[in-house]
């Protein structure tokens, strides 16, 4: 693909509001503070925060006379209601070399849902990964949410967004995805994750991006066809939150907790102020069935209570039905969010016991990322347990695209637009020759490669996996299968899936591999056959560095970009960038901002120091452990103007091109931070200079056997 012109500042859509989670399984909240100024709140805040208005009032008595009542009796009512409940907030830890699937898809628990959730069948400690390694990788998406009729696949691209927006992340992306391009970037992370439904109140899981975060190390661009033929994001990481039991279902927050907010399944979902409005009338009847005998309080269980038969009143289903069934809720703790927490746990879930989940779920573990035996493949899918011949591997639930030009990119040149490339996705959908239509996978199943009897890449047996359309477990694929090619472009959510089986017993850490078909391995050997490296950048070739490597020896390869000049001129690299972890606050503002003086390069250096400098030590010391939680946009483009000791720099902050501009840019005086610790330092790749925007890289989605097809999608 061709470099573009100047950045084009369009706002970034909202799709998904997914905390991250520190090195702590904290949220980010203290750091957050002092990058925006005003904290953005963890779903706990939100959740609270939440309760604004009438019920603020009602909350604040509940809580004084709601804590002394259940305490007093709670004394005479025996056990505490979680502890009969299978203590769902109790956990122990658990160690990864139990050699046993523990993550698993199954029908989810969310009552009135009738699709499927994640579920953990261990327990989970606070702080602890869900998975030893990263899920899978993170694929980037240019333009997809561009929307201008004169495009020539314009109408593609809505039909694809249509079905794809709620797992397109265009917020939450790491600052190594954001630069690559300016032009409305997203990114779509394949893996159990993004199967994982949303709660606020039972929120489990924070992700992290993870290292080596951005490896475009992995393939020469001077000699290896395989350049840009796939992602070099590691993706995420998913950690709990809290502690969590075996049984429970693993909940993210996409940042949807008002009715009205939320897409249209929102209004179906228990939202926290469902709980507080069922809490508020609960308490009503507990508080109406006290009374006062011998100075004693005695509970008198009403022996009626308030029912109601609309299906569709979201705070009526979470009501007790019966005398018991308001004890228990009375006994379910000594606070408010005890009171909250039972009713989001117990009346607005089906609880599955883990035995059942074992039985009717699909492990979603069985594999995890590793670096591939295939020359050139990056990652593959390495197993973590032992497979048997016949078992489902992964399950694979797809996202339809119904027209493959939707992945065109195209350039707009005046009134001219011309095809600058394929999308990376194309490379990771499942096709076929005589379709428009593409299948792209939900899950990890991106990670298996290619490997065929034909040329036994893998070994002489060739692949020990292949994909069929998925067996009971998936209710929708044997009717989608008999649709025609009109019926599927009027669905709005993904209906078909594959299962990945094993086609022999395969060992732990042994890769897994099908066979991508004739037609992708024709493509594949054209291509090698007709490579060559990129124009553009073979003066390069003998000083080469990839981002990666540039990381992670900064200390010396930063010396290649000092200045020595407080006035600027850092040396001007071709493919790389610096980039200071930097935000923007009231120190922005000074007079000294605000002021035009295009002198100010004829001052002397300290001078320049006095007038424009502040300590950089708040925005650098130890940022280093934080890369993998850090908020969008938190690399400024920065120069490196003088090294002050080891590892310490004087930098010029320059404007952030995702950002409302700053005084200091406005008026062209320097933003100038001195103390400012190596550790506060990345280096990216420049826009649209990445590997995945070179001309002639590979792309040609994996090929579903005809023996499968159905004959209705065919029409080319």
């Amino acid at each position: 693909m061709s470099s573009r012109r100047s950045p084009q500042n369009s706002p970034l859509s909202k799709q998904k509001d997914i905390m991250l989670a520190d090195d702590d399984g904290e949220d980010e909240e203290s750091i957050s503070e002092k990058q925006n100024g005003s904290v953005k709140k963890s779903e706990k805040q939100l959740y609270r925060m939440d309760r604004k208005g009438p019920s603020i009032v009602v909350f604040s008595v509940m809580a004084l006379v709601y804590v002394s009542t259940t305490r007093f009796l709670e004394q005479n009512s025996g056990e505490h209601i979680v502890s009969q409940q299978n203590g769902l907030r109790t956990s122990t830890s658990h160690s990864f070399e139990s050699q046993q699937c523990t993550i698993w898809l199954a029908a989810s628990s969310l009552k009135g849902h009738p699709g499927m959730g994640v579920f953990t069948t261990r327990d989970i400690s606070a702080g602890s990964k869900v998975i030893p390694k990263g899920d899978g990788i993170a694929i980037p998406l240019y333009g997809v949410h561009r929307q201008n009729a004169k495009e020539p696949n314009d109408k593609e691209k809505r039909q694809m967004m249509n079905v794809w927006h709620e797992y397109i992340w265009s917020i939450n992306k790491p600052d190594h995805i954001s630069y690559e391009e300016f032009d409305g970037l997203s990114s779509f992370f394949p893996g159990y994750a993004s199967l994982t439904n949303h709660h606020c109140t039972l929120q489990s899981l924070k992700q992290r991006y993870l290292p080596p975060f951005y490896d475009d190390s992995i393939v020469n661009r001077f000699e290896d066809p395989g350049t840009g033929a796939f992602s070099y994001d590691a993706g995420r990481g998913n950690y709990v939150t809290r502690d969590v039991k075996a049984g429970e279902e693993l909940f993210l927050n996409y940042g949807y907790c008002e009715h009205g907010s939320a897409p249209e399944w929102g209004e179906h979902a228990f939202m926290p102020d469902d709980f507080i409005q069922a809490a508020d009338v609960i308490f009503q009847l507990v508080w109406k069935s006290l009374r006062v005998e011998d100075n004693k309080m005695v509970y008198d269980p009403p022996k009626a209570l308030p029912v109601s038969n609309d299906k569709n009143d979201l705070v009526a289903q979470l009501l007790p039905t019966n005398a018991e069934d308001l004890e228990a809720m009375r006994a379910a703790g000594d606070s408010i969010d005890d009171l909250l927490w039972y009713l989001a746990q117990y009346k607005g879930l089906n609880y599955h016991d883990p035995k059942w989940i074992q039985s009717n779920g699909i492990c979603l573990e069985n594999f995890v990322p590793g670096k591939s035996t295939i020359h050139q493949a990056g990652n593959g899918a390495r197993a973590q347990f032992h497979i048997r011949e016949g078992e489902i591997i992964v399950p694979v639930p797809l996202l339809q695209i119904m027209d493959k030009n939707a992945l065109t990119i195209y350039e707009e040149n005046g009134n001219e637009w011309s095809e600058i490339g394929k999308q990376l996705l194309l490379n990771y959908c499942w096709g076929h020759s005589e379709s428009p239509v593409l299948l792209c996978p939900q899950t990890n199943a991106v990670l298996v490669n290619h490997c065929s009897k034909r040329t036994k890449e893998c070994g002489p047996k060739g692949p020990n996996a292949e994909i069929r359309w998925a067996s009971a477990w998936h209710k929708s694929t044997k009717s989608w299968l008999k649709m025609t090619l009109d019926e599927m472009a009027k669905e709005t959510t993904g209906g078909v899936a594959f299962d990945i089986v094993a086609l022999r017993d395969i060992k732990p850490d042994e890769e897994i591999f099908i066979d991508y078909g004739e037609d992708w391995e024709r493509a594949w050997h054209a291509h090698v056959n007709s490579w060559e490296p990129d124009e553009a950048s073979l003066h390069l070739k003998d000083s080469w560095i990839s981002a990666k490597e540039a990381n992670d020896n900064r200390s010396v390869t930063l010396k290649k970009f000092v200045a020595n000049d407080l006035r600027g001129g850092s040396p001007e690299h071709e493919h790389l960038f610096t980039g200071c972890h930097y935000w923007a606050d009231e120190q922005d503002n000074h007079d000294f901002y605000n002021r035009k003086d295009k002198n100010w390069k004829n001052l002397e250096d300290k001078q320049i120091i006095e007038t424009y400098a502040d300590d950089g030590n708040r925005y650098s010391k130890n940022f280093d452990k934080h890369y993998q939680f850090h908020r969008d946009h938190s690399f400024w483009p920065c120069e490196i103007l003088k090294e002050e000791k080891r590892n310490t720099y004087t930098v010029r902050i320059l404007q952030n091109p995702f950002e409302e501009d700053q005084p200091w840019e406005k008026n062209e005086v320097p933003r100038l931070l001195v103390n400012f610790s190596v550790e506060g330092i990345r280096f990216f790749v420049k826009p649209y200079h990445s590997d995945q925007h070179i001309k002639n890289t590979f792309r040609h989605p994996i090929g579903i056997p005809d023996d499968m097809f159905p004959e209705k999608w065919k029409s080319v």
